[in-house]
């Protein structure tokens, strides 16, 4: 067995024990119970830096792996998908456990909907669903089930929106890279036509898109119309701001979100590469009030809302 064979055994195939120890202690309420109260209590701030701290930087050493195994390229897939199944599951049970916790945490929650369910949704019936490119009976060899995939991501869509939608709203909004209103407008042609929701939730998510296109709409009109000042912009994404920090070396300004971003990914100030903690950035309370009347007045959205509404 080669060294990249063993590296996928022991970074990805030994986490199935663990995983299906997860599947199986959620089948009982009283597990389900005692980690919803774990999650949305004591274990609240832990369950946060858990998902913040989701990176997805192994994705090129999982290419590395995959491209270089001396496996059978059959094999190798299903393994893939296998793990890719049993991941989507406690995802989804997550969503439907502590969408509350989840939608509170703006670094997760936009890792969550920009990096899974608006790309995977891309993916599957969107513009980029041409690419898959195989038979029903290569997809049953792979144990690849799409409208199982689709029916779990519209599913997570609505447990997070009922926990907050207008904030789940905002951040697919700001998803310039995968969110088309056009991807939604199918996927809820597509889970009609199979019957994958129950009429009440179909009818949650048809709303949902609606909301959804409508407010993107309202929110990039006003944006371009808005002449923001430059001082009101994040130093990282160069978007408007709703929480301003600076950073203490190097005196530049970013949105709370985006450098708690950055100083979890490398635990420095990206500017002047020095050690920083998260507890070191420096609110900018006069900044961000500003920001809030501007925005307010233009109508534009703000992450977590307006402080003024």
């Amino acid at each position: 067995m080669s060294y990249y064979d063993l590296s996928y055994r022991y970074k990805y195939e030994l986490r199935v024990p663990v995983m299906d120890l997860f599947d199986l202690a959620l089948q009982t309420e009283g597990h389900r119970e005692v980690l919803e109260k774990f999650i949305n209590g004591d274990g609240n701030d832990r369950f946060q830096k858990v998902l913040e701290d989701d990176r997805t930087g192994d994705g090129d050493e999982a290419e590395d792996i995959y491209r270089r195994s001396r496996m059978n390229y059959k094999e190798h897939a299903k393994k893939y998908f296998g793990l890719a199944s049993r991941t989507w599951k406690q995802m989804w049970l997550l969503c439907k456990l502590c969408a509350p916790t989840i939608v509170a945490g703006s670094v997760g929650l936009e890792q969550l909907l920009h990096s899974s369910l608006d790309a995977q949704l891309h993916y599957l019936v969107g513009p980029d669903m041409k690419k898959i490119k195989a038979s029903p009976q290569e997809y049953d060899e792979l144990g690849f089930n799409p409208k199982e995939l689709i029916k779990q991501i519209v599913e997570m869509y609505l447990f997070l929106a009922k926990a907050n939608k207008a904030e789940v709203v905002r951040v697919v909004g700001k998803d310039e890279r995968y969110y088309s209103s056009n991807t939604f407008s199918k996927a809820t042609n597509f889970v009609r036509k199979y019957g994958l929701l129950s009429s009440g939730d179909l009818e949650a998510f048809t709303d949902f898109c609606k909301e959804l296109a409508e407010k993107v709409s309202q929110h990039r009109a006003a944006f371009d119309e808005a002449e923001i000042p430059q001082e009101y912009l994040c130093e990282i994404m160069a978007d408007i701001m709703s929480d301003p920090v600076m950073f203490p070396q190097s005196k530049k300004v970013a949105d709370r979100t985006a450098a708690l971003r950055v100083i979890m990914g490398a635990d420095k100030d990206p500017f002047a590469n020095t050690p920083l903690k998260v507890e070191e950035l420096v609110p900018q309370t006069e900044l961000k009030e500003q920001i809030h009347r501007f925005a307010k007045e233009k109508g534009i959205a703000l992450e977590g809302g307006n402080m003024f509404d």
